[in-house]
């Protein structure tokens, strides 16, 4: 009995409200000295606590020959409202808690501490992408994830490596710091450093000193991930022209002129390496492409964003490439989302994309912003409403 008392509480009686209540399924139609008998709440309280029940729907109340009869609602009555209305709570509290976690914590900053934990971050990390690896740090780093390097590189991760010091990573794109006095005091006191920013989506960012000491940052966050790319290539860039400038000096040309134009194409074609894709690279994507039901991830985006406010409104024509081919629009009202096959309307703003991209986007395991530097999403129109997208995607 105790325990039903318990589990009663538990969806939002009192402890002498559950007491009444089975007091009160055993023997219906009681009058409050009888329900206070029976379920042992105290007469001086268990008129206040048939009122309490009377006013929340628990229990009906009939006279009869000068005395009032109370008899509470039937179980099932009782345990089909609570479903329902805990189905209500929860669902709220499912979509505004959301809603809340969106602003703090969608791309949460993790740190980590000692050496070992952050290089088996910096393995994971290469061991998961697919496209480009962006690196950099000292040797006693770099040497440890080798292999991991010369895996990605393998399985076609283009790798762009820029060391404090000397590494022999044969057949991968190594670029060499030189190392000032400056450069290495700075060592002696703060620590070596490492940076590792893999397909423009995730970066790591550590100091390192003794096994301990050693801390980093790891996140998702675009814009620290956009910062930490741009650095390490810039650097990379950097060198790369000064390294050849200081071979051209060394050469002392004839025509320096043309030898400085060949850097110029050079130096192009390094950076569009960096950042472009290639088309094998697009195509690579596109073959692994899994099965899936489109129809329910569709259901599954609208379901949560039902109950949503827009800010603005519009269409947005999904054309999926690959082997679906298919047209979806996704029609934004102020307060909801239709989805609907094929181009029925003008379309306001137009997304080209994979079906295993957006599979990765409704299922939240790909950020839509990861999409677009990686050209990955073709989009044209109105790009004032492509800033509800990340919204709606979730």
């Amino acid at each position: 009995m105790d325990s039903t008392y318990k589990d009663l509480q538990k969806i939002g009686f009192t402890e002498n409200e559950a007491r009444v209540y089975v007091a009160l399924l055993e023997k219906p139609d009681s009058t409050g000295y009888e329900a206070s008998r029976v379920s042992g709440v105290p007469r001086a309280k268990v008129y206040e606590v048939l009122a309490s029940m009377e006013r929340k729907g628990l229990l009906m109340v009939t006279s009869k020959e000068d005395r009032q009869l109370y008899r509470v609602i039937p179980p099932e009555v009782l345990l089909e409202n609570q479903k329902r209305e805990m189905g209500e709570v929860i669902y709220n509290l499912e979509t505004n808690l959301k809603k809340m976690e969106k602003k703090d914590q969608e791309e949460p900053m993790v740190s980590l501490q000692g050496r070992e934990k952050v290089l088996e971050m910096a393995r994971t990390m290469v061991k998961k992408s697919g496209v480009r690896i962006f690196a950099c740090g000292w040797p006693e780093e770099l040497q440890m994830l080798e292999k991991d390097f010369i895996s990605a590189s393998q399985s076609g991760t283009r790798e762009y490596i820029l060391s404090f010091g000397e590494v022999d990573f044969p057949n991968l794109n190594v670029f060499q710091h030189p190392i000032s006095p400056m450069l290495l005091l700075r060592v002696i006191t703060t620590g070596r450093w490492l940076t590792l920013v893999t397909d423009n989506r995730e970066v790591l960012i550590a100091q390192i000193q003794d096994k301990q000491k050693t801390r980093a940052l790891w996140t998702k966050n675009p814009a620290v991930v956009q910062t930490a790319g741009g650095w390490v290539t810039n650097d990379i860039s950097f060198h790369f022209v000064m390294q050849k400038i200081q071979e051209i000096i060394q050469d002392k040309p004839k025509d320096p002129g043309e030898r400085l134009k060949e850097l110029r194409e050079e130096a192009r074609g390094l950076w569009r390496g960096m950042w472009s894709l290639e088309e094998n690279e697009t195509e690579a994507f596109e073959e692994t492409e899994t099965d899936f039901d489109l129809g329910e991830l569709w259901e599954k985006m609208e379901r949560r964003n039902s109950g949503k406010s827009f800010n603005q409104s519009g269409i947005v024509q999904i054309n999926l490439k690959g082997k679906e081919q298919k047209t979806w629009q996704l029609i934004i009202k102020p307060f909801g989302l239709e989805v609907v096959e094929g181009g029925r309307e003008k379309p306001d703003l137009l997304l080209e994309m994979f079906p295993k991209d957006l599979q990765g986007i409704i299922e939240g395991d790909l950020p839509f912003n990861a999409l677009l530097p990686r050209i990955r999403v073709m989009i044209e129109g109105d790009f004032e409403l492509a800033r509800v997208l990340p919204e709606i995607f979730g």
